[in-house]
């Protein structure tokens, strides 16, 4: 050990490695479970093989090996988040070694030390390296199966050979888009393989179907559901762009390194343009060929194009990228620690990785909960809209203290959702909704307790202490209220509330229409908001009084919420917003006003720009 540590890159690629452990355990006990984790861990609880493989794996959209990992994993250790995501976080610790050996391969020891040093302190890599899903491992089968095509190029043995069929089967049981890489490098290269190269790889694919052909039925299955459903919308043509930003934390700093380290590279070793051109083509086909076939699946068959199955491109386009960084021995002591330093800084300042990655809305705020009700007689009023299974698992499992909670959708679904804010007696309430929840259940939350004392927001999802005691809202003083009017089956639509987009958007803030009307639960009424009406842009959207009625005629409101940054608009395009009444059941429009709010400043921001300018 002692003599392996007196090379100078050896003394790099440790600190490499101790650093792509730290960042991918730092603060392990505070790691929260995300949803997608969530489901995963629900689908363990199985007493038989063949109940997971029916009820747990066939039913989803992945191969069954993870989920397998996982029953057996829980089985031996329970639930605790850090000992969960322990497999995780070692593979893609491991990934980041494997990456290094491929770079030094094909275009020497600094180009590898540069690849690793990237891969192990980018958010990209320690994001799902964090999470018990399968990116991880898919990652680390990749590299594991391309590290064995670079060596039987030169060296054609055992090692390689056990490398392409462990590395290739267990892509397969791992992510589809892993095993999606695997097949797209092996056509890549087959062209530019000396004929017992040729037979090797030949022959070790032929062993990793073997070994994986158990799956077929399964992946047959799967392949007939026809997707994940529409909750994953298509990806946009600038999706790219996008994922060229996530990939290198959205940061002109940490881009501004990398471009001055290749300008610099350039003038020291000028000879690198000159050669290796052949691997750099290869590896941009590997990061290109998946993508394009995962964009063209996503548009015409099912979208499942998204960071998670774009990541096992990530490590060949850093490996591109890293190839042209060729440097003498003492410019690499100094590179490696400032690219770790630079990449490391933006990390944590810039994109606020801990903060958004560990805090959990399944978990923070449960705990949160737990904590506001520690030594009082009587249990804070708590309303939850977050899955109902995922809930009781935390709860039974004990990941956070189990609390007295009213979940949200049973009481829209049953049209008590007012009546409950009205009947809570004291003068504070605890609100948690999750990325996708109707804004409506906080806007009408916060016309009954319109203070809001602490907010603790999540990349999906936010929670709330709320009482009644003062008023965070505020109105949008422009704007005209439209007051006083009988709503019949002749006079349908009420006055409107319009103007120019300027005059209504306020970046980072929901906008909130509310109604107060008197009338029976018979009466039909919508609240409408047009966006640029008239023009083939124009948005249009409704909302219902059903889940707001109230037993009292005189009490009835209903509200309306966008949130300003995720509307497309031109500050010029004109929006109105008016009371409808759909049927013959008369109702009295008391007002109708526009009040604002706060939204969640950290909405996506885990997968999207940190700056709130950006929607």
């Amino acid at each position: 050990m002692i003599h392996w540590l007196r090379k100078d890159s050896n003394l790099l690629l440790l600190l490499i490695l101790v650093a792509a452990a730290v960042l991918r355990i730092f603060d392990w006990p505070h790691m929260g479970y995300h949803h997608d984790e969530l489901s995963a861990l629900l689908r363990t609880r199985f007493t038989s093989f063949q109940e997971l493989i029916e009820s747990g794996i066939r039913i989803d959209g992945h191969p069954a090996g993870v989920q397998l990992f996982l029953w057996g994993w829980t089985a031996l250790g329970g639930y605790g988040s850090f000992w969960v995501k322990l497999p995780f976080i070692l593979a893609g610790t491991a990934s980041v070694f494997l990456i290094f050996k491929i770079g030094k391969q094909l275009f020497g020891e600094s180009e590898g030390l540069c690849a690793a040093a990237l891969l192990a302190s980018l958010q990209y890599g320690i994001l799902y390296s964090q999470w018990a899903r399968p990116y991880a491992f898919g990652l680390f089968f990749v590299l594991l199966f391309a590290y064995g095509v670079v060596r039987i190029r030169t060296k054609v043995d055992a090692r390689s050979a056990l490398m392409l069929i462990v590395g290739a089967a267990a892509a397969g049981y791992t992510h589809y888009f892993a095993l999606l890489q695997v097949v797209w490098i092996t056509i890549l290269v087959l062209p530019f393989l000396k004929r017992k190269s040729l037979i090797a790889l030949g022959l070790s694919a032929g062993g990793a179907f073997l070994l994986w052909l158990p799956h077929l039925g399964i992946t047959l299955d799967q392949l007939a559901i026809g997707g994940i459903g529409d909750w994953l919308q298509k990806p946009s043509s600038d999706f790219w762009i996008e994922l060229l930003d996530f990939s290198f934390h959205y940061s002109w700093w940490l881009k501004g390194f990398l471009l001055l380290a290749l300008m610099a590279t350039t003038a020291i070793a000028l000879d690198v343009w000159k050669e290796k051109w052949l691997e750099r083509i290869l590896l941009a086909l590997s990061v290109v060929g998946p993508f394009a076939i995962g964009y063209w699946y996503s548009h015409e068959v099912s979208a499942l194009l998204h960071k998670g199955t774009t990541f096992f491109m990530f490590p060949f386009l850093l490996l591109l990228v890293t190839s042209w960084f060729r440097w003498n021995r003492w410019m690499l002591q100094a590179v490696v620690p400032l690219t770790l330093l630079v990449s490391i800084l933006t990390l944590a300042l810039e994109r606020e990785h801990y903060h958004m990655n560990y805090r959990t809305e399944y978990q923070t705020s449960l705990e949160w909960l737990s904590v506001l009700n520690e030594g009082q007689s009587e249990s804070l009023p708590a309303l939850i809209d977050l899955r109902a299974d995922m809930v009781e698992f935390v709860f039974e499992n004990n990941i956070v203290p189990e609390s007295e909670i009213q979940f949200a959708w049973p009481l829209w679904d049953q049209q008590r959702f007012s009546h409950y804010l009205d009947s809570i007696p004291g003068d504070q309430l605890f609100v948690t909704i999750n990325a996708g929840s109707k804004p409506e259940y906080l806007a009408a939350a916060l016309d009954r307790f319109p203070c809001m004392e602490e907010a603790v927001y999540f990349s999906s999802g936010a929670s709330y202490l709320l009482s009644r005691d003062c008023s965070s809202l505020s109105k949008l003083p422009e704007l005209d209220v439209v007051e006083n009017e009988l709503l019949t089956s002749d006079n349908p639509y009420s006055h409107r509330l319009s103007g120019n987009w300027s005059s209504l958007s306020r970046s980072g803030e929901n906008i909130c229409f509310r109604a107060k009307w008197i009338g029976t639960p018979e009466a039909r009424i919508s609240l409408v908001f047009e966006l640029a009406p008239g023009t083939e842009s124009a948005q249009w959207r409704a909302v219902s009084t059903d889940g707001f009625l109230s037993d009292h005629p005189g009490n009835q409101a209903t509200y309306h919420v966008i949130y300003a940054a995720e509307t497309e608009a031109n500050p010029l395009d004109e929006w109105r917003a008016f009371v409808w009444l759909e049927n013959d059941v008369p109702a009295r429009l008391q007002y109708l006003e526009v009040r604002s709010f706060p939204s969640n400043p950290l909405k996506y921001k885990l997968f999207d720009a940190t700056d709130p300018a950006r929607p």
